[in-house]
């Protein structure tokens, strides 16, 4: 098989970063391993890759396209090929050790519900929502793991303003719909207030309560989930996300609060 203009195009862009677009079918593996052997044939020094995928069957295809294609031999020994979410699992397991991963549904409400609740309960709203009749340790989980999926950061938007930046950023973006989602969520826990007004005016003056109520608490329980080697499938792209060698600062709920 060899590549048309377009993929020789992209084998051979000097770009450090770039993304390669096309329907299925089109040939974006192959030319993904293609590229991984031109930067190969440019470095001074041998160069090592690695190649994440959504899906178990992209990993197998990556991997039988490069055992079977002797065009590719050269880098044949220089590639890690993993899920995203394996590869995760395995980056936390080696600087940590021991892990926990919450694995179901069940775990991940005993993590809010326990785990969480030296920091929860000096929350009022978040200690209502969990302690009161509804019992929303799930929902709020859930929107843990949304924050963590959409960009947010917890050792970087320390105070509003960068909260507030991150917010906008995401909005431009056309991710409002997911932002608003998340206010939905906090509004039936009853963390945020239900007001009798339309939908846009709403969410469209609320960050600020969404901060104060929830996004204070979201910092402090993200850092203490890791500070217990205890990680959702979220997890495993968020913390190699924010790097590779990552010390999370303690936080406590009198510092959160204020800041």
């Amino acid at each position: 098989m060899t590549l048309d203009p377009y993929q020789l195009e992209f084998c051979r862009a000097p770009a450090r970063h770039i993304r390669l677009l096309a329907p299925a079918g089109c040939g974006k593996t192959y030319a993904l391993l293609h590229r991984c052997r031109e930067l190969s044939e440019r470095a001074s020094k041998p160069e090592k890759f690695l190649l994440v995928t959504f899906t178990r069957s992209a990993t197998h295809e990556l991997e039988h396209r490069l055992a079977a294609d002797t065009q590719f031999s050269s880098i044949r020994d220089l590639t890690t090929i993993s899920t995203l979410n394996a590869y995760g699992f395995r980056r936390m397991h080696n600087q940590l050790g021991s892990t926990r991963l919450l694995s179901s549904s069940r775990e991940r409400y005993g993590a809010m519900r326990y785990q969480l609740r030296p920091i929860w309960s000096k929350m009022p709203q978040i200690e209502a929502a969990i302690s009161g009749r509804q019992n929303a340790s799930r929902p709020l989980m859930n929107v843990m793991d949304k924050l963590k999926a959409l960009g947010f950061d917890h050792e970087t938007d320390v105070n509003y303003e960068r909260f507030r930046d991150r917010f906008e950023v995401l909005r431009r973006r056309g991710l409002g719909p997911q932002l608003d989602l998340q206010f939905e969520i906090l509004t039936k826990a009853k963390v945020l207030e239900s007001k009798s007004r339309g939908r846009e005016e709403l969410f469209a003056d609320s960050p600020r309560a969404f901060y104060d109520r929830f996004f204070r608490f979201w910092r402090a329980a993200t850092a203490s989930l890791h500070e217990q080697s205890t990680f959702t499938f979220e997890d495993q792209k968020y913390w190699c996300w924010l790097g590779p060698v990552h010390t999370s600062r303690r936080f406590h709920v009198s510092s959160v609060a204020s800041s």
